[in-house]
């Protein structure tokens, strides 16, 4: 009996999961689109009303923190699983004692902070400071950089804003 609880309890765990990293997955990908380039309104919108459906709130101006390795061993950071899970864990649970209702998604090498007004510039980058010394604590690596876009921007501007970040 006390085996098939355990089994029980395993497949919940299993099944929880997976279901958070679809919703993962499901969130990067309309955070994806967004930063990937010039849209037209109406495509904007629709992704917007997309967002919306999966619990993300998009329709506010928002700020753009990009957290990106430096160097070699920085990198590993998100190649190797596990350190991937402690970065992404950190990075989420340091910007969310911040602000409310952030999105963090992993883009390729780099992870995609979008916050929410009603932050000032100088609450969110003190934000990305706070993130670096996380990082570095939680996974032993110190070699991560921090950029903040230079204003909150609405759903349509996000890829300039990301650009922004990605250069300071």
């Amino acid at each position: 009996a006390v085996d098939q609880g355990v089994t029980a309890i395993a497949l919940a765990l299993s099944r929880e999961r997976a279901a958070l990293e679809v919703e993962a997955r499901l969130h990067g990908d309309v955070i994806e689109a967004l930063l990937s380039g010039e849209l037209p309104d109406v495509e904007v919108r629709r992704l917007a009303d997309r967002a919306g459906r999966l619990g993300l709130g998009l329709r506010r101006r928002m700020w753009v923190m990009v957290i990106r390795p430096d160097d070699e061993a920085a990198m590993g950071a998100f190649t190797d699983p596990e350190l991937a899970r402690t970065l992404m864990r950190t990075v989420v649970t340091r910007v969310r004692s911040r602000h409310q209702s952030p999105v963090v998604i992993d883009r390729g090498g780099a992870l995609i902070a979008l916050v929410p007004e009603p932050a000032a510039a100088s609450h969110v980058e003190r934000t990305g400071e706070l993130v670096l010394d996380a990082v570095a604590r939680a996974t032993g690596v110190a070699s991560f950089s921090v950029g903040v876009s230079g204003a909150s921007v609405d759903v349509g501007a996000l890829h300039r804003a990301y650009g922004q970040a990605q250069l300071a």
